[in-house]
C-alpha cells in the first residue's frame, strides 16, 4: 500500500516524532539522517505520485541539483533505482575502492543488522552501538569517514521513519512482517552511499518501497 493522503502521512510523522530513538548528537553527520527524512516525507506527501521522484524532489521539495533537471534525472535515475534486493555492499560495486577495509566493515555490519534484526527497535539498538564505534574511531574530516558516519545516521533515521509507516499500515512486531521495512531503510543507506546525497537517497526509498509492496 502507498500513503496518498495528507492525513495518513501526518499520522506517520506524528508516530515517528513520538517513537523516535535518541539520535547521537555527537555524530557530526547526524544532519544527513535528519535531512534525508525531511526529503523523504516531502516526496511521500506530494499528491502527484505518477511524477518521477527525482522530478518531485526538485519541483516540490526544494532540492537544488548541480546540473539542469533533465541531466540530473538521467544521471541519477540508475543510481536510485538500483535493485532493492541487493545488499548495500553489492550496490556499492567499484565505489568500495574509496573506503578502507575498516570503513567497509561498517557497511557489512549494517547489511547484517538489516537482515538479522527482529524488528526496528532491535535494529536501532544495534545501529546505535555501531554509530558509537564509528564516532569514536572514524575521521569525520575525511570524505570516506564522513560518508560512513552519514550513512549510519541515515540508517537510524530511516529505520525510525519506516517503523512509523509500518505501524500505521498495521504491521505487527513479528519478524516476518518487519523485514520489508528494514530492507527499505537499507535501500536508503545504499542510495546515500551511492550518491553521497540526502535528497537522492530519499528518492531511493520509493523504488524499494514500491518493489517490496507489490
Amino acid at each position: 500500500m502507498r500513503f496518498t493522503t495528507t492525513a495518513g502521512l501526518a499520522l506517520c510523522l506524528s508516530l515517528a516524532a513520538v517513537a523516535a530513538p535518541s539520535f547521537a548528537a555527537d555524530n557530526p553527520m547526524d544532519h544527513a539522517g535528519a535531512g534525508h527524512n525531511a526529503y523523504l516525507d516531502c516526496l511521500l506527501r506530494v499528491d502527484d505520485q505518477s511524477t518521477p521522484s527525482l522530478v518531485r524532489l526538485v519541483k516540490h521539495c526544494g532540492y537544488v541539483p548541480r546540473m539542469p533537471l533533465d541531466e540530473f534525472v538521467a544521471a541519477y535515475t540508475p543510481l536510485v533505482e538500483t535493485d532493492p534486493a541487493l545488499s548495500i555492499m553489492e550496490k556499492l560495486g567499484d565505489r568500495r575502492k574509496a573506503y578502507s577495509d575498516y570503513e567497509l566493515s561498517f557497511v557489512e555490519r549494517m547489511d547484517a543488522i538489516f537482515i538479522t534484526a527482529e524488528d526496528p527497535d532491535q535494529a536501532d539498538a544495534m545501529l546505535a552501538r555501531l554509530e558509537a564505534e564509528a564516532i569514536a574511531k572514524l575521521d569525520a574530516k575525511s570524505v570516506s569517514g564522513a560518508n560512513i558516519l552519514g550513512s549510519i545516521s541515515v540508517a537510524r533515521h530511516s529505520t525510525s521513519y519506516w517503523k512509523a509507516v509500518g505501524e500505521a499500515s498495521g504491521t505487527t512486531a513479528k519478524r516476518m512482517r518487519w523485514w520489508k521495512w528494514l530492507l527499505v531503510a537499507a535501500a536508503d543507506v545504499g542510495g546515500y552511499l551511492l550518491t553521497e546525497d540526502i535528497g537522492t537517497a530519499a528518492s531511493a526509498s520509493e523504488t524499494a518501497y514500491d518493489y517490496l509492496n507489490k
